[in-house]
């Protein structure tokens, strides 16, 4: 029986996809390099430094924090561009005897600006970037958040995900009840 609901945060429970694509196109032309919405799709769904890795940006660690920082003062500028999944976010709700959380690897910083600016959502656990060594696909975010809710059977969860690393991650920390968004 389906007693916990972990949600995905970006792209799931709010389409965070062009104020994040803008935002980092900006942090990336302001530290001198080019990007553009096919390589950012490429890279979604990683935490910034698998991201940067996958685009090809290598350098040093002074760089990539240059970047980093760019992008958090960037963000804020965009969130006339972040939808709610507003069907989700009542769904959740209805749902109102079951603990639910939310799992992102989204920084802390970030998802507490969405959070108090654009979603004001109120949820039993949250889970960010900063709360866990590792990014998804390993499953870190995802048994920090079942630690969170008292969960200790992986099939009393329900996930909701959007991305195939999401899902893997889901998975990897043997939940099996995943709907993809």
């Amino acid at each position: 029986m389906i007693k916990y609901i972990i949600t995905d945060f970006d792209g799931t429970l709010v389409d965070t996809l062009e104020a994040n694509m803008l935002a980092y196109k900006a942090a990336f032309e302001i530290c001198g390099y080019n990007f553009s919405k096919e390589e950012y799709k490429k890279a979604y769904g990683y935490r910034f430094d698998d991201m940067c890795n996958c685009l090809g940006v290598t350098e040093n660690k002074k760089i990539r924090e240059k970047i980093k920082g760019e992008k958090q003062k960037q963000y804020p500028k965009y969130f006339d561009k972040i939808k709610i999944n507003e069907t989700l976010l009542h769904h959740i709700a209805s749902l109102s005897d079951m603990k639910v959380a939310i799992a992102t690897t989204a920084s802390k910083t970030n998802f507490d600006n969405v959070m108090d600016k654009v979603l004001h959502a109120t949820v039993d656990a949250t889970v960010t970037g900063d709360d866990v060594e590792r990014g998804k696909p390993s499953p870190d975010v995802y048994i920090q958040a079942m630690k969170k809710l008292g969960c200790e059977n992986p099939d009393e969860v329900l996930v909701f995900e959007d991305t195939e690393i999401g899902i893997q991650a889901a998975q990897a920390a043997g939940i099996n009840n995943i709907i993809k968004v």
